[in-house]
């Protein structure tokens, strides 16, 4: 795979949207909670909420069950294969953008049973910190390391 991402917004586009156009304005947060109505504030939000808030804030034209861009196909299609109830009950969602992106530095996460494993992209290849269960370089992907990540991902999905 190759990746034409400069920055790290630029890498979150290319690999978790593809052609998918984001639903934001602008680069700020400002999509609104589907049950009150009321802007979302840019205070801490928990781990829990912050994960409800990405599931239902999905940008336009994402399914998780059938992901459209490029990449997250391909980590789906690697992931699925593995579970043992197949790829009816996993889920990939987007997070960019979202508190769970802000806060706890989720970028997407798989679903899987009401299992969650987090993911964080980057293009730094020494990334020391991070919040995420999984760590994806953009070396990672480059290198095809990335299906070693979707490994990983299964197994960590069926362990809980």
């Amino acid at each position: 795979m190759y990746i034409q991402a400069r920055t790290g917004e630029e890498l979150e586009e290319e690999l978790l949207r593809g052609s998918i156009k984001a639903n934001t304005e602008g680069s700020e947060f400002k999509r609104k909670h589907k049950g009150g109505g009321k802007p979302l504030k840019r205070g801490y939000v928990d781990f829990e909420k912050s994960l409800m808030i990405a599931k239902s804030h999905q940008p336009w034209g994402h399914n998780p069950r059938r992901p459209r861009a490029p990449f997250l196909r391909e980590m789906y299609d690697c992931i699925a294969p593995l579970l043992k109830k197949g790829r009816h009950y996993l889920r990939v969602f987007i997070a960019v953008k979202t508190p769970l992106d802000f806060w706890h530095g989720v970028d997407f996460f798989f679903e899987y049973e009401g299992n969650i494993v987090t993911v964080d992209v980057t293009l730094k290849p020494g990334k020391d910190f991070y919040k995420a269960k999984i760590l994806i370089t953009s070396n990672d992907i480059l290198r095809n390391k990335h299906h070693r990540k979707a490994q990983e991902i299964a197994r960590l999905l069926q362990e809980a």
